[in-house]
């Protein structure tokens, strides 16, 4: 058990890098509308056939593994990662069941719940790793005082990949295919 930490670590992070990269070059291609390119037509209608089961994938995922990190790793989440928790938790099933009944209405309410996601996400790490208040002498971010700091680092890998960076990520993965799913399609 001691070595499944470390390993779900540096998986959740190798495949957040990933993620994150695959985001920029899709999102880049967008922008050049080479969705519009014959060759690469295919996989765009490809992607937005699957974005809810992307975004079901990202959702479920983050879900599991916050409680990897809380029940297994003990990792003590804060009351900032409880607010991610909430707006992410109900999503994998809202998600889910959305992709069996084939509704991509959903991401009408999963879009907003994940900006609000991606904000606090966006604060937290901007304010742990930028600023440079990850620390556990921090204080707590509870209006109670007490409880684990919102800016406390239990791991950092690549340099960058922080928890927050992680919930960050699968919110963005959720808006990004929320509204690639909702896209008008151009007619060749």
């Amino acid at each position: 058990m001691v070595g499944l930490v470390p390993a779900v670590v540096q998986v959740l992070s190798l495949l957040t890098t990933i993620v994150q990269v695959l985001l920029v070059l899709f999102i880049i291609a967008l922008i050049f509308k080479l969705q519009n390119n014959k060759k690469l037509g295919k996989f765009f209608g490809f992607i937005k056939k699957k974005t809810l089961l992307i975004a079901f994938i990202a959702a479920l995922v983050a879900m599991l593994g916050s409680l990897f990190f809380s029940e297994i790793a003990h990792y003590t989440p804060c009351e900032l990662c409880w607010f991610q928790r909430i707006l992410m938790y109900p999503q994998a099933l809202i998600l889910g069941i959305a992709l069996l009944k084939k509704d991509k209405t959903v991401f009408r309410y999963a879009i907003p719940m994940s900006i609000i996601g991606a904000l606090i996400g966006a604060y937290q790490y901007t304010k742990a790793t930028i600023i440079g208040v990850a620390t556990s002498s921090a204080g707590s971010c509870s209006l109670t005082t007490a409880g684990p700091s919102c800016f406390i680092d239990y791991f950092v890998k690549f340099g960058y990949v922080t928890i927050p960076l992680m919930a960050f990520t699968v919110f963005i993965i959720i808006i990004v295919m929320g509204l690639y799913s909702s896209g008008k399609e151009k007619k060749s």
